[in-house]
Parts: C-alpha cells; structure tokens; sequence
C-alpha cells in the first residue's frame, strides 16, 4: 500500500485547495490549463481530474480539497474517497505537506484501500490505485503508528 521506492514511475497526485487553484493553474502548461477548464476544475472538495499523456492514459492526477484555509488543515477524509476515483497503478503525492498532514494523507490512502473482500467473487473486484508513494521527509513511520495496526497483504 506504501512504498518507498520508485517514485520516477508512480503518477504525480497534485492536492489544491480552492484558494489555491489559480496559483497552481498558472504554474501548469497551457495544455494542462485548458484541459482542466475544459472539466470545470474548480478544486471543490473531492473533485478529482485526470491528466491525459499522449497515448490517452493518466499521466497525473488533480484532487480538490474544497475550502481548507491551510493544507494544515487537511483530515484524512480528504483522502479517503480518491483512491476509489483515480485510476488503478501507483501514485505519489506531488504537494509539500507538514508531517500533520502527511499523517492524514497516509491514514486517508489506507482507510479509502481498504475492502473487506473475503466472500466476493474475484469477479466482482474492482481494479483501483494500490501504492502511493511516499515522496516527502515528514511521512509517517510504522513506529509512529499503533503498535497492533496491520498491513493488509497485498
């Protein structure tokens, strides 16, 4: 669910809020631009977009976070419904966040991955994101978390 290694080939996952979005956008190509106005892209909360690459797959990821002052503010609901909207593969957030933050992110990633799936036929799983990578100095360690959590086998 969590992996250190191969951050070149996991898929940037950009978090904006709405206060930031046109400070994003103007960082962003002309291309990027367009297309995110083209969906709308208003950085609402859980509002999710895929970034488009040459052969039509998803090269990147733009998750909304609605109205939050500060990224300080960032609960991991915020999360938690993303990993059930972007497509199946690895990805890493892209935004500096605080080791708060960062926590939230975690907790949201695990939370929104987790199926209980034991009487489900393999037929009826979906296929949906199964790493996020971490990308940041402030990432939550396992030591820091409950003594009794477990992973779930993937």
């Amino acid at each position: 669910m969590f992996a250190d290694r191969d951050l070149a080939a996991a898929r940037p996952l950009w978090l904006v809020t709405e206060a930031q979005r046109d400070a994003w956008l103007g960082a962003q190509d002309e291309a990027t631009r367009s297309w995110l106005a083209a969906l709308n892209f208003r950085a609402e909360r859980h509002q999710v977009a895929c970034l488009a690459d040459a052969r039509g797959g998803a090269r990147a990821a733009v998750l909304g976070l609605g109205a939050l002052a500060t990224l300080d503010e960032l609960e991991f609901w915020h999360l938690a419904g993303a990993v059930d909207r972007l497509p199946a593969g690895a990805w890493r957030i892209e935004t500096p966040l605080a080791a708060r933050a960062a926590t939230a992110a975690a907790l949201g990633w695990a939370y929104g991955s987790y199926r209980f799936e034991r009487y489900r036929s393999k037929r009826a799983r979906h296929r949906r994101p199964r790493w996020l990578r971490r990308n940041w100095p402030t990432w939550p360690t396992c030591a820091a978390w409950p003594p009794r959590c477990r992973w779930p086998a993937t």
